[in-house]
This record gives structure tokens, C-alpha cells and sequence, in this order.
């Protein structure tokens, strides 16, 4: 899979975020995307589905989020209601992904932030594992 899932996600972002960063280097990407606050069941649908397609070659941790918060320098900024994170082993690429969904609210906005780290030569594998 390597880059592929990454890019399905970015061109996603890119269509349907209010704001978008991306950061594409060699030893991995990262992306940011902030969404309005009603897309958050269908980014929760349109992930599972396409870590569904790669589950039979993978593994797929998935976890609930109830509440939290962003500190920045001690200061609270931002409250945390809900979210989703998944954590995906690619077995094919031996590269992984980790992906967070998070609800968020600071005064009176409320809106779904989406976080993608993609790390194409996972530590997780040895190089005898990889091949290499």
C-alpha cells in the first residue's frame, strides 16, 4: 500500500476541509485537516472503509475517545469530546499509519480535526523482517 492510503487521504482532506497542512519527507507524512463539525461520522465511515480493504494484510488497533484536552506550555487550549484513533501495520509495506479523528471545542466552535502520521519503514519490523 505504502503512499496510497496517504494519498487517498490527503486528496479527501483537500477537497472537503476548511484547512489543510501536509508535510511529505523520505522517512515519512504527516497531515492535518480541520473539518466542519457535521463531517465527523462520514471521515469516521470513509477511514474504516479504507482500512478494511488492507485488513487481511494488517492490523488494525482501533481506540474510543471519551474526553481530554491540548495543553500548549501548561495552558489548556482546546477540550477534547470524542474522537477515534487507529493505529494500522501494513504486513505488505511493513509501514504503518497512525490516525486520529478528534472532536474538538475551544469557546463557542466545535470542530473535527484530522491528524495522519505515515511512517512508510516502520521500526516496528526488523531489517531481517524487511528483507533488507
Amino acid at each position: 500500500m505504502s503512499f496510497e492510503l496517504f494519498n487517498i487521504i490527503k486528496d479527501f482532506a483537500n477537497k472537503l476541509s476548511k484547512e489543510t497542512k501536509i508535510n511529505e519527507e523520505d522517512k515519512g507524512c504527516t497531515l492535518f485537516a480541520k473539518f466542519t463539525s457535521d463531517k465527523y461520522k462520514m471521515l469516521t465511515i470513509v477511514i474504516w472503509k479504507l482500512l478494511m480493504k488492507k485488513m487481511e494484510m494488517g492490523e488494525v488497533v482501533n481506540l474510543t475517545i471519551s474526553s481530554g484536552e491540548f495543553r500548549d506550555m501548561g495552558i489548556k487550549t482546546i477540550s477534547i469530546y470524542g474522537g477515534e484513533i487507529w493505529e494500522f501495520y501494513d504486513y505488505e509495506s511493513f509501514s504503518h499509519y497512525y490516525i486520529r479523528l478528534i472532536k474538538m471545542r475551544k469557546g463557542g466552535e466545535e470542530w473535527v480535526s484530522l491528524y495522519v502520521d505515515y511512517v512508510p519503514k516502520s521500526a516496528w519490523w526488523t531489517k531481517k523482517e524487511r528483507g533488507e
